[in-house]
């Protein structure tokens, strides 16, 4: 289990692109496959760098 914690403003910034990333889904962009690899990686990303000291 990770230990670090996420600010306010890294949450919101995982929010704000995850609705780019559904934008890109309802405009046919990407595909459901994408969209959650992506958000997930992203997500996965910003809890790593919250680890970093």
């Amino acid at each position: 289990m990770l230990k670090g914690k996420l600010t306010i403003d890294e949450y919101n910034e995982l929010g704000e692109f995850s609705l780019y990333q559904i934008d890109k889904l309802e405009k046919g962009e990407i595909d459901i496959y994408d969209l959650v690899a992506v958000i997930t990686l992203n997500a996965f990303n910003k809890g790593r760098q919250s680890l970093e000291v």
